[in-house]
């Protein structure tokens, strides 16, 4: 149930003199990923309160399971087997396996673009053709996320690292088009949600004419620009991976962070750490200073863009739900992640960052009901 890491919590938190509010919730619903999850979003809300700032209103229990794994440093099958998600106490009865899958990835040295090593340490989400979320190590598996944060040279995270490693495709012409959750950093501070697409055609060992597409100025119009211009890099590689000996597409995407202070507090927190540490998981924070992304001119003075760390995209006052609905959810949720190649849609996850660098990445499994969706891509 959502108390019993509710308990975990206050626990945690009985050395740091922090005191949450315990209030009842019911078990999460089924379906973990596409439908409502309220009680989750409470015990969200109640880690949030610590730091005396709002926990982002995130739609599907898949998203508000990853947050709380990066902000308690829990695994995210314990997160959901203590909540009901998952289990014998859960609706489905299912075991969490067959509920979401998950990949975590702990912070890394920054790493040149292009080098493909790092695949060989580092824990991929699997999808068979759909695509449709399997156990990483089945060989119907035909395409591969991995998702990482590299530092910089200060030591701290800079730089969130994708792979998309497509095994079930061997044509040296391809055409990407990627879903990215990115934000606006204003000069004010305050952030602003965008559903990026990420265009481009890769051919040998390159992606020309690459282009970021989305509604970056706040007007309700999707504008697009040059993909070096919002500071993200693509590469192409046409390689053996750990999935397979034989040569392949490899795209990777490296976004920089924008992780703040002023919107983040549970990511800087105070001493013994030599950057703090989080009074919920006990663990060392991971940031001493302001990630604000790559700053670009063509947004306008003195914005940048990035990827925040929480499991986006986030809930609006139109899709947030105000009771908890009988599933299906009427309102569609998206995922944060997607890839479509050659017109395929062959990979679709959610995945956060947490306080101490540790990347968290999910999908709901077909035997969880999701009615997630990917989002229009432009």
């Amino acid at each position: 149930m959502g108390m019993s890491l509710r308990r975990s919590v206050i626990s945690r938190l009985a050395g740091a003199a922090a005191v949450i509010c315990m209030y009842g919730a019911g078990s999460a619903w089924a379906g973990d990923g596409g439908n409502s999850g309220l009680s989750l979003q409470g015990v969200l809300d109640d880690i949030c309160s610590v730091f005396g700032t709002p926990c982002p209103q995130l739609p599907t229990v898949t998203q508000q399971v990853i947050e709380i794994a990066g902000l308690t440093s829990e695994p995210p099958n314990v997160v959901r087997a203590l909540n009901s998600v998952c289990g014998s106490t859960s609706t489905s009865g299912l075991p969490c396996p067959e509920v979401a899958v998950n990949a975590v990835n702990g912070l890394a040295k920054s790493s040149p673009l292009g080098s493909v090593d790092a695949l060989w340490y580092l824990t991929p989400l699997a999808f068979t053709p759909g695509p449709v979320a399997t156990q990483y190590g089945n060989p119907a598996a035909k395409s591969f996320f991995y998702a990482h944060v590299l530092a910089g040279a200060n030591g701290q995270p800079q730089t969130l690292d994708l792979f998309y490693d497509l095994t079930g495709t061997t044509t040296l012409v391809v055409p990407v088009a990627l879903s990215l959750p990115l934000v606006v950093l204003n000069p004010d501070g305050s952030e602003r949600p965008v559903a990026a697409t990420l265009n481009a055609v890769c051919v040998g060992f390159s992606c020309a004419n690459a282009t970021v597409s989305g509604d970056f100025l706040g007007t309700g119009k999707t504008a697009k620009y040059n993909a070096g211009a919002l500071g993200l890099d693509l590469n192409f590689a046409f390689l053996p991976s750990p999935n397979s000996s034989f040569p392949h597409p490899i795209v990777e995407v490296q976004i920089p962070l924008v992780v703040t202070m002023q919107n983040d507090p549970q990511y800087f927190a105070t001493p013994p750490c030599p950057a703090g540490v989080n009074p919920i998981s006990n663990s060392c924070v991971a940031f001493t200073k302001d990630v604000r992304g790559f700053p670009t001119s063509v947004l306008g003075t003195g914005k940048s863009v990035g990827v925040a760390p929480y499991a986006a995209p986030p809930c609006t006052t139109t899709t947030c739900p105000s009771t908890p609905p009988t599933p299906p959810a009427t309102s569609p949720s998206f995922f944060g992640f997607c890839a479509t190649i050659s017109s395929n849609s062959v990979i679709a996850a959610f995945a956060s960052i947490g306080t101490d660098g540790t990347t968290y990445a999910s999908t709901p499994t077909p035997g969880a009901a999701s009615t997630t969706q990917c989002p229009p891509q432009s």
